[in-house]
């Protein structure tokens, strides 16, 4: 602040930490952090304060990050002030390079030689070309941009510099086999545009996917992991419905977290949006105790916001919901109402899993259980067969008679 001595106002010693101060708790304010959250803000911004005073200089991320490692050392017994200073040097290093209030900090990515950067480029508009959704893309992205990587750590810097020694290595490099599918792509379309000398893609290894069961719950653990739910906060009364969208409805976290006020008709007891995945747009029922939860937590959970989308974050900044906040959630109230997760998906997909498995078990054809999860493929459901229990006892062949040495062994006419 500026301060008054004789009659004269004197310049903040440190200006730009003043403006940085006053900019920060702007931000607080107006992201409706609680006025407890704010005044702990203030304690430690005034400890940076004093520490700019004793060294005589003003705020850099350099001379905050210092503070905050000479702080840490200090109060290392104490882990809750420490995690508090860290993100108050972080907020307000953000706000010296413009960004406002940060929730995730992203690690910044490594850029690759333009002749790689111009790849993934071209490549990322062939995959929308395709009709991959935005989340796929930008996993397709990541998977490349490790390659790539790898490539450059063994001196290959070009598409046209790619051989079948580079290729291989950088394949076997991989930290997950599951990118290779996407190199794989990408080398032939690079091939096809006359990229590369010859098509490398036949040289990638392919992953044989082992077989495994669909994670499901029956309906006596979900309807327990329901009633684990404390819809007294404005939490619960969130985490509530996005549990029967999942569990009742069979959507996926993304939709879930993307639901907006539009998608909603009371009138019609109905829930319309485009799915985030197939960009197709669906219908849902909105059963009776989801449109009891729904309007709960609209009148009494949901924290005043002018975003347009129906979850929001519990804490401030109240902003849209992350759907790995979806599945986290879900995880969150198995474990708590006592399920036993151990080797089975503990996130908002298996809940979809287990309706798809529910309604096939229960006659739907594979037709139906589609349209109901909103896939697009048709073949998108056959994986539940493995679990469809009735229809498989009619595949089932009857069990011969004993015969022979083994029947002698079974009624004791012969002894090993």
């Amino acid at each position: 602040m500026i301060k008054q001595k004789g009659g004269f106002f004197m310049q903040p010693v440190h200006p730009v930490f003043t403006k940085l101060n006053k900019q920060l708790c702007c931000l607080l304010e107006k992201h409706a952090y609680k006025p407890s959250t704010i005044r702990t803000y203030e304690r430690n911004l005034q400890l940076i304060e004093d520490y700019l005073l004793q060294r005589e200089t003003d705020y850099c991320p350099d001379i905050g990050n210092d503070f905050s490692l000479e702080y840490v050392s200090l109060n290392a017994a104490v882990q809750s002030r420490c995690t508090s200073m860290k993100r108050t040097i972080r907020r307000l290093n953000d706000c010296y390079y413009g960004k406002g209030i940060v929730l995730m900090p992203q690690r910044e990515r490594e850029f690759l030689p333009n002749d790689f950067e111009m790849a993934l480029s071209q490549y990322s508009i062939r995959c929308a070309e395709n009709g991959n959704a935005p989340s796929t893309i930008k996993k397709k992205m990541y998977a490349l941009q490790c390659f790539f990587q790898n490539l450059v750590s063994m001196g290959c810097e070009s598409v046209s510099g790619l051989n079948r020694t580079f290729v291989s290595r950088a394949c076997l490099m991989a930290s997950d086999q599951n990118h290779w599918l996407t190199i794989k792509g990408l080398l032939s379309f690079l091939s096809e545009h006359g990229e590369t000398d010859r098509d490398y893609s036949c040289i990638v290894p392919s992953r044989r996917r082992s077989f495994h069961l669909p994670s499901t719950y029956s309906r006596e653990e979900i309807l327990k992991t329901r009633q684990a739910i404390d819809t007294s906060s404005p939490k619960g009364k969130r985490d509530l419905c996005m549990f029967l969208m999942a569990s009742w409805l069979g959507m996926r976290s993304i939709d879930i977290a993307r639901i907006t006020f539009e998608s909603l008709d009371f009138q019609k007891d109905s829930i319309h949006f485009v799915q985030q995945k197939t960009q197709e747009p669906i219908s849902l029922p909105m059963p009776e105790e989801l449109r009891t939860a729904i309007l709960d937590y609209m009148n009494s959970g949901r924290p005043e916001s002018g975003e347009p989308f129906l979850f929001l974050r519990s804490l401030a900044p109240y902003s849209p919901l992350d759907p790995s906040a979806v599945s986290i959630s879900v995880g969150k109230y198995l474990k708590k109402a006592g399920i036993n997760t151990a080797g089975r998906k503990h996130g908002a997909h298996s809940l979809r899993s287990s309706l798809a498995t529910s309604l096939i078990n229960n006659g739907m054809t594979y037709e139906e259980t589609r349209r109901v999860l909103g896939h697009t493929q048709a073949n998108a459901v056959r994986h539940y067969a493995v679990l469809d229990v009735e229809r498989l006892r009619q595949c089932a062949c009857a069990v011969p008679e004993p015969a022979g040495f083994f029947k002698d062994f079974l009624e004791g006419k012969v002894v090993l």
